[in-house]
């Protein structure tokens, strides 16, 4: 992990400076600007799960990093981010995070939690422990809750039943957000686009689009096995973010950059619906992810991309 640069590097930023898109990095890539005079105004920020997984690999425990961890998606561009719910377990958490944020001038838009949900009865439970943190979360420039439903084991498929429970449960919880001034999205996986997307396609029929959302996540439905362009398209104007990352030969490249997800086709169809909700820059490691260069650098280069890709000549 030296700060040499790679030929890589070079050439990135070299198409960059020819884009006219390198500025100093502390410019507000995320906050709430138009990408022209346009309807098209996507708004930009930066998901943090990244951190956790490069930290965990270097045996640290993420939530005492939170101040570096902060500090480094500031130097990257970013003053929008989305955490993750589960760091708000405490009052004495929640104040030490909000700190934190001012410290390093962010704002967390954003969080994301799992939750179990395609049971009534536990359901109850993951709605109230989802309320009870998001309470304590609301003062950090919060606007959405992401939320990933719970799959079954192995992935199997959701039966009907499941489905419908699990629908109107979101439907409840995004209601309930709704009067906190809050937005649901419904994030997804692999589990949620296999057996034909058919967990997907019930959402899609079910969710009441007046109290939740969705947040694409283009890769995962790519690695589910369907198109994401036209699986976007299918989603109509429940789409409010797209987590975005990409991945070369198999594997999750260690920055957001030209890969097996083609972004082209996807960026055009959003200026043709005049999307303005979220792009969220979504980094991710498995096994097999080496890095090359620091993770700041990384995401950095991913801003970059994600900029040239969806806003140039905007």
């Amino acid at each position: 992990m030296g700060m040499l640069m790679t030929v890589r590097d070079i050439l990135w930023i070299g198409l960059f400076l020819s884009a006219g898109l390198i500025t100093s990095v502390h410019r507000a890539s995320g906050t709430e600007r138009a990408a022209s005079e346009s309807a098209y105004r996507p708004r930009v920020a930066v998901q943090l799960y990244v951190w956790t997984q490069e930290r965990r690999r270097r045996e640290v425990n993420p939530i005492d990093d939170l101040d570096a961890i902060f500090a480094e998606a500031r130097s990257a561009g970013f003053d929008l981010v989305e955490g993750m719910l589960d760091w708000f377990d405490s009052d004495e958490a929640a104040a030490h995070i909000a700190g934190l944020l001012v410290k390093h001038r962010l704002h967390m838009v954003g969080v994301y939690s799992n939750g179990f949900l395609h049971d009534e009865q536990k359901g109850g439970k993951t709605i109230q422990s989802i309320l009870e943190r998001v309470e304590r979360v609301k003062d950090c420039g919060l606007e959405f809750v992401n939320v990933n439903p719970d799959p079954l084991p192995e992935k199997a498929a959701k039966t009907t039943e499941q489905l419908a429970t699990q629908t109107a449960l979101l439907n409840q919880l995004g209601r309930r957000l709704s009067e906190r001034g809050l937005k649901l999205l419904v994030h997804n996986h692999d589990a949620e686009i296999m057996h034909g997307a058919a967990e997907y396609r019930y959402q899609l029929a079910h969710l009441d689009p007046a109290v939740v959302g969705l947040c694409v996540d283009t890769h995962w439905i790519y690695r589910g096995g369907a198109d994401p362009l036209a699986l976007l398209k299918d989603s109509g104007g429940l789409v409010r973010a797209l987590h975005v990352r990409n991945s070369v030969d198999g594997v999750w490249s260690e920055s957001f950059g030209p890969g097996e997800v083609d972004y082209r086709p996807i960026a055009d169809y959003l200026r043709q619906i005049n999307f303005d909700g979220w792009l969220i820059l979504e980094l991710a490691l498995e096994r097999k992810t080496t890095f090359t260069r620091p993770l700041k650098d990384n995401v950095r280069l991913g801003r970059l991309y994600l900029e040239s890709a969806f806003l140039q000549g905007e």
